[in-house]
């Protein structure tokens, strides 16, 4: 596929994905994401959890992608697979809320299977090579931001610089993590766990 990509039709996608091609994948995880997330909001109502759907969706769209050039429909093959996965993990959400009233602690069920597993272990070990290779102040930043979940604020006061310092730190810090990613030939890693970042 050529730098055309976004002129080819959802099946054609599906072919060039089932033949391994990650730039297909990327169009159409740019392509459908956002309404897949808006989607999936609306069943599960809590944002962070509506993006690991995605995330999750479109996982298993490239780890089972040889079968996708039987699919039809793909739309409605990836809303019908963010469905499903939406109620399995409100399902989720019910059971560990009554077991934790029952013994008073939450309990953790592995939904992912071993390939997904491996493949977001991967995925992170090499995320992980790329922040090693950022300068020390972005790499802190990165960390704070990404890892602990802080704030601009927060890191700013922390580090004491100023927000708009940490903004700009940040902003340069993830342009080198997708730079890494992309030139190491991982442009499915690249759109699964930097897209919201």
């Amino acid at each position: 596929m050529a730098n055309d990509t976004y002129l080819y039709s959802d099946r054609a996608l599906f072919a060039e994905i089932a033949k391994g091609n990650e730039n297909a994948f990327g169009v159409l995880f740019y392509r459908y994401h956002t309404k897949i997330y808006y989607f999936v909001l609306d069943i599960v109502e809590i944002d962070v959890l509506a993006q690991e759907i995605v995330q999750d969706v479109f996982l298993k769209i490239w780890l089972n992608r040889s079968a996708l050039k039987d699919i039809v429909t793909p739309g409605a093959y990836l809303f019908v697979i963010a469905k499903n996965r939406a109620l399995d993990q409100l399902d989720k959400l019910v059971t560990e809320r009554k077991f934790k009233q029952q013994f008073g602690e939450p309990v953790f069920l592995a939904t992912a299977g071993s390939e997904e597993q491996l493949f977001y272990k991967e995925s992170l070990a090499l995320v992980a090579e790329a922040v090693k290779t950022l300068p020390e102040q972005q790499r802190r930043i990165f960390h704070l931001s990404k890892v602990e979940g802080l704030s601009r604020e927060a890191i700013a006061a922390e580090l004491n610089l100023s927000p708009h310092t940490v903004k700009n730190h940040l902003g340069a810090a993830v342009k080198s993590v997708q730079q890494y990613l992309r030139a190491n030939g991982r442009v499915v890693v690249l759109v699964l766990f930097l897209t919201f970042f």
